[in-house]
């Protein structure tokens, strides 16, 4: 750290993404002064890696404790990073929902599960350890390295009292001055390109496959295929999203749900059990009505139930980004809050369309042509 992290960020970069211009002032003054209180203990040595420790770690620690979609996004670094470092021993400290997609990839060693009450939508569960019970444990752990994809200060704090020798992470809202390594966060890279070139300060080799589909049992292949009919266009739909920014207006979805009936799909709705009345509304207003699904399975089942189908029509949201990653074709109901190529559909070869701005006319009739083209029924326009 030669530059004060306030100053190392990019030209057209925002330093943080507060919308509240008081708390980017308070975090960036914040950031100032731990720069200068580091400079001040280290005795102006700053915050500087062990070369030892980042060329040959035995225990790295990734932190991902956001959502579904953003730990898909990681599992192809996690792969890269297994990869460069074989005899390490990898563990995801991730949500519950994180660790039922992570638990079975053979690049993980270790899943700790914490829900963050910053990001648990469905709250924290009862019996949960505190905040300093899980620092606790963590330094039982005696890490050598951590990640945090997220740039989150709060995942900084942690690994900072843990004690973890080596810490990199981006200091999207703040805490850079608790890393080793806080590089500028890349701009217009998709998230999983970001992710890996995070893991540059380890030498870890970017080039890997971005398409690294979940893993199923033969008993979960078996669920996904027994919840559709034998024959038919099984279209699996997710219209709902953890933001409601993110959602269309229900009649644009209604729209395409009777559409794809007209086509001869079946149309089976997604979703958690807090999604489940609103899917059953738009179920019912529907004048071919779809099944729905919401809230009667978990996620290792709706994979199954997606790889089973055909085709995706979904909002911005985690079965999306799943049906992606086990590689079947994809309609996104794209919103404005995040922009497609940093956050969209991934992977090689990958089959997918997004739709943005569901209030033109021609919005459904894009979703429309779209799904005809991806079932086989017409070139694409």
């Amino acid at each position: 750290m030669k530059n004060s992290p306030v100053k190392n960020i990019r030209r057209g970069e925002k330093a943080y993404v507060y919308k509240s211009g008081v708390r980017r002032g308070l975090t960036a003054m914040l950031d100032a002064l731990g720069w200068w209180v580091v400079r001040v203990l280290t005795l102006g040595r700053g915050m500087r890696p062990n070369p030892a420790v980042v060329e040959n770690p035995k225990k790295i620690l990734v932190i991902r404790l956001d959502h579904l979609g953003d730990v898909l996004f990681i599992r192809p670094g996690l792969l890269a990073l297994k990869t460069h470092f074989p005899q390490a021993k990898i563990t995801v400290l991730t949500s519950r929902a994180g660790s039922e997609i992570i638990g079975t990839d053979r690049y993980v060693d270790k899943v700790l599960v914490w829900e963050a009450p910053w990001f648990a939508r469905a709250g924290v569960p009862e019996g949960q350890g505190t905040f300093f019970q899980l620092v606790q444990q963590l330094r039982k752990e005696k890490f050598d390295i951590s990640l945090d994809f997220r740039g989150d200060i709060r995942h900084h704090i942690i690994t900072w009292l843990a004690g973890v020798r080596v810490r990199l992470g981006y200091g999207i809202t703040g805490g850079r001055f608790l890393l080793h390594r806080a590089p500028a966060l890349p701009l217009g890279l998709h998230e999983v390109d970001r992710n890996l070139a995070l893991m540059a300060a380890l030498h870890v080799d970017p080039v890997v496959d971005r398409y690294v589909p979940i893993p199923l049992t033969p008993e979960e292949i078996r669920f996904g295929q027994s919840v559709w009919p034998d024959t038919g266009k099984r279209v699996v739909m997710h219209p709902a999203a953890g933001d409601s920014a993110k959602q269309w207006p229900v009649n644009r979805l209604i729209e395409i749900c009777d559409a794809l009936g007209r086509l001869g799909c079946d149309v089976m709705i997604v979703g958690t059990s807090q999604e489940r009345f609103a899917a059953e509304a738009l179920a019912n207003a529907c004048i071919i009505r779809p099944r729905v699904m919401a809230g009667k399975t978990d996620l290792r089942q709706l994979a199954a139930m997606i790889s089973a189908a055909v085709l995706m029509v979904g909002s911005d949201s985690g079965p999306a980004h799943m049906a992606v990653t086990q590689g079947i074709p994809t309609i996104m109901l794209w919103s404005q809050t995040n922009e497609p190529g940093e956050w969209g559909p991934w992977g090689r070869g990958v089959q997918a369309e997004v739709v943005r701005e569901p209030e033109r006319e021609q919005a459904v009739g894009d979703v429309l042509a779209a799904a005809k083209q991806f079932l086989g029924l017409q070139q694409h326009r």
